[in-house]
């Protein structure tokens, strides 16, 4: 079952010498936020379209689908535990790999975690043109994530296990059960996965959200998501919190200063039937104050939006309050003003030294006159 963890802070320097590493893990994300950003980055970043995707990753994911599914059940999942195994064993070499040596590196290592997984599965059903291929791409795959992302590429491995049980067929089935008045009591079907909100919120603030009729439903309190939520709350590695909310239902959101700072508070609505974030509201650089609490009004959408195929922006009117003062939003965006603000920055340096880094900066840009 999900049992979530972020690797938050890990030392691979002892790899160089064969020892152990040392990790640190928090359960301030759950796994359905995690792979929410993991796909979006994996698709805009790496995959990014269907030439890019045809030309350098279309054979090897169907030559990675044919070993993977061509197979009995048992084998099958015998070689996805030891893929997750191997993984967790190896992910620490493989960073150091990415950074000292590129994508020889990864490939060399990549190559000996699927054979040995193979191996060990008993899966002999496959050809060697066709191994060099699903190695080639999940290396290439690895050593991009290894190198711009190393927190989300072990945070990757390290939940590799719960994440495939997610696809378990019992587990779906019972997910389902749990949604079906058939089966289960006052069952209430859980969002759409067509439609959903997401609210960002980025200062030292304490955040608690509520059902339209005053519940508490769930709450993030010193950066750390607090148990026994109702929707789910996050708080990523890069010190944003992260609501997710239904769109068929009104929430109100509190949010409590607890320092002096600014505060940057958006709303996102996804739509699947437009492929990503078609409206998106933003209230930024908020001078606050410690012990400020801003009150945040999401409602519904109407019955014709949620059921809208049409993948255009609804008409959701989200508002934030200082006590009766009214906060003015500072930017709507929606449809193709949406997916026009998407910006893909890649850079350099001179020379390429030894070793791994990760750096978080914020980025303003405007787009250029012609």
């Amino acid at each position: 079952m999900d049992d979530f963890e972020r690797v938050a802070k890990a030392d691979i320097l002892h790899v160089l010498s064969g020892g152990n590493y040392y990790v640190q893990t928090k359960k301030d994300m759950s796994q359905e936020a995690f792979l929410e950003e993991f796909v979006k980055l994996m698709a805009n970043r790496y995959l990014k379209d269907r030439t890019n995707y045809a030309a350098n990753y279309q054979n090897g994911i169907r030559d990675i689908c044919g070993i993977f599914f061509g197979m009995d059940s048992a084998k099958k999942n015998k070689l996805y535990f030891n893929l997750a195994e191997e993984l967790k064993k190896k992910w620490a070499v493989i960073l150091y790999e990415a950074a000292a040596n590129g994508k020889s590196g990864v490939y060399k290592k990549t190559s000996e975690v699927l054979e040995n997984s193979l191996k060990k599965a008993g899966i002999t059903n496959y050809n060697e043109e066709e191994f060099e291929d699903a190695v080639a791409v999940l290396a290439n795959m690895m050593t991009d994530l290894a190198s711009d992302e190393p927190f989300t590429f072990a945070t990757l491995v390290w939940n590799l296990e719960g994440i495939g049980q997610a696809h378990y067929p019992e587990l779906c089935l019972a997910w389902m059960q749990s949604m079906d008045t058939n089966y289960t009591t006052d069952a209430k079907s859980g969002f759409a996965p067509s439609k959903y909100r997401i609210v960002r919120i980025n200062c030292p603030i304490d955040v608690t959200v509520y059902d339209a009729e005053g519940n508490e439903l769930a709450s993030i309190i010193n950066d750390t998501p607090q148990p026994d939520a109702h929707v789910v709350v996050s708080f990523n590695d890069e010190g944003e919190k992260l609501v997710y909310l239904p769109v068929y239902a009104d929430y109100v959101i509190k949010l409590t200063a607890t320092a002096d700072g600014v505060m940057n508070y958006a709303v996102n609505e996804y739509d699947s039937y437009a492929g990503e974030i078609n409206h998106a509201v933003f209230f930024n650089d908020i001078q606050i104050t410690a012990g400020q609490e801003y009150m945040a009004y999401l409602p519904s959408l109407t019955e014709e939006e949620i059921e809208s195929m049409t993948g255009r922006a609804a008409d959701t009117d989200y508002s934030l309050f200082l006590g009766a003062e009214q906060i003015l939003c500072s930017e709507e965006l929606k449809d193709e003003e949406v997916f026009d603000a998407y910006y893909c920055v890649s850079a350099s340096g001179e020379d390429t030294p030894k070793g791994l880094s990760s750096v978080r900066e914020s980025v303003s840009m405007e787009p250029s006159q012609s």
